[in-house]
């Protein structure tokens, strides 16, 4: 086996752990959708290419993700998965112990989905973090507020969306770019969002009609 399709275990509720042969080489997109019971996975040595949402579509029990120390393309720290360079947060697990969490300093990507689902209430982000994928941090619920520093480039469609407690958030970079399709919601509307005169940031709350 060397790889495992888009939803293969979608809806496996009763689901608590896998164990991967070594031989497996890809994961899919939202491989563990709706797998409400999963704990903990367990990253093989030839596994190198871990599709969008595998481990944060609806997998609210997860608590830790570990990766085999010969694996060259990923390492995880705390439970947490990153680039083997740790310059990419993968997957911070939605279940994982804690209120609050320092992204190291390393890290230039938050991915797509990271931290989707997550129960934390403050996370600091580095200095040279530059770009904050889509639903990066959607459905984050406990967040309350959040401080970019101005080293962040783009922040993608949906990051912050369903952020239901999230009321305010610092963009220090003037031409930060903040991505958002018809539809989406990068931000919630109710949040109150802090930024320079005739920056990006403004001109993204004036078209959107807040203040």
């Amino acid at each position: 086996l060397t790889e495992i399709a888009k939803q293969a275990f979608y809806g496996c509720e009763s689901l608590e752990s896998i164990t991967f042969p070594e031989s497996l080489k890809t994961l899919d997109k939202e491989v563990f959708m709706n797998c409400t019971a999963l704990t903990s996975v367990h990253i093989p040595k030839n596994l190198t290419s871990i599709g969008v949402g595998a481990f944060s579509s609806s997998t609210t029990s997860l608590r830790e993700i570990t990766v085999d120390a010969e694996n060259t393309a990923y390492t995880a720290v705390d439970g947490v998965l990153f680039s083997k360079d740790m310059t990419t947060l993968y997957s911070y697990p939605s279940a994982k112990e804690g209120e609050t969490y320092d992204i190291p300093t390393s890290v230039t990507t938050v991915y797509t989905g990271a931290f989707r689902n997550c129960t934390l209430k403050t996370i600091t982000f580095p200095y040279v973090l530059e770009t904050i994928g889509s639903k990066a941090f959607a459905d984050s619920l406990s967040l309350t507020e959040v401080s970019l520093p101005a080293s962040v480039k783009k922040i993608g469609t949906n990051a912050f969306g369903n952020c239901e407690s999230l009321q305010k958030v610092y963009i220090r970079n003037p031409e930060c770019e903040i991505v958002e399709n018809d539809g989406d919601e990068t931000f919630p509307f109710a949040v109150e969002l802090y930024g320079y005169v005739n920056s990006t940031t403004q001109q993204y709350a004036e078209k959107r009609g807040n203040e």
